[in-house]
């Protein structure tokens, strides 16, 4: 059975390589986490990741700490919804 990380390893990154702090995957965990949690929107998805930061550090060998709401919002802006959709719900 393939992991999370293995599913979402087939979307591609459509940010450019300048700048970029987070690892594709993690972002997309960490927002699946935020929204388990009933968090509806990237600046509360993001408060609570920072208020459990060191859990997901660990978990996720985060080495820029938690992304910005700005770098979630960005994220979800640019990459592809529909091959997003699929892998989720396969």
């Amino acid at each position: 059975m393939k992991s999370l990380f293995e599913h979402f390893e087939i979307l591609e990154d459509p940010r450019d390589i300048r700048g970029k702090k987070h690892e594709l995957t993690n972002i997309l965990i960490m927002t699946i986490y935020g929204i388990l949690c009933g968090y509806t929107d990237f600046v509360n998805i993001a408060d609570f990741l920072s208020v459990y930061e060191e859990y997901f550090i660990n978990l996720l060998n985060l080495e820029n700490g938690i992304p910005s709401h700005d770098t979630f919002s960005n994220v979800f802006r640019n990459i592809d919804s529909k091959k997003f959709m699929e892998i989720f719900i396969y």
